[in-house]
């Protein structure tokens, strides 16, 4: 099984474009299609990842190349932390995720538009920083070495 691929590289001002160029691809994508995987950037950085699964998703920040970045985590999760939901990508691997990570469908897409049109992770979502370096959120200015 594979997921339906979406990809938007951002190169101009006119954010306005992408946004609709987003909604016609998820638009577009099979209505039996219960996984998607996403991947928008802006000029190559900073970028994000998303794997849906129906209904949920989760999400993956980076700044640069390299960058260990920043997953979603919600808060709210009251499930088991043992707990894991499936995605596929669009290679067709399957990968498993811990629930936690996951944020709603409607959450996940209006995160996206956000990042399209400001270039910066939304903050009134949870993140946690993967790479160590002592940033609290994605949006931080951090110093490469």
């Amino acid at each position: 099984m594979n997921a339906y691929s979406i990809e938007i590289n951002i190169k101009s001002d006119s954010k306005s474009n992408y946004i609709k160029e987003f909604e016609d691809k998820l638009a577009n994508a099979p209505q039996a299609q219960r996984y998607i995987d996403i991947s928008i950037d802006h000029n190559s950085f900073p970028s994000i990842l998303t794997l849906i699964n129906d209904e949920y998703g989760w999400m993956l920040f980076f700044r640069y190349d390299g960058d260990a970045g920043f997953h979603t985590i919600n808060k709210n999760y009251d499930g088991n932390d043992f707990d894991v939901l499936e995605y596929y990508l669009s290679n067709g691997q399957l990968d498993e995720y811990p629930a936690k990570y996951a944020l709603n469908r409607r959450t996940i897409v209006n995160c996206l538009k956000e990042f399209i049109v400001t270039g910066k992770a939304p903050e009134y979502i949870d993140w946690i920083n993967d790479s160590s370096d002592g940033s609290k959120s994605p949006n931080d200015i951090v110093m490469q070495i």
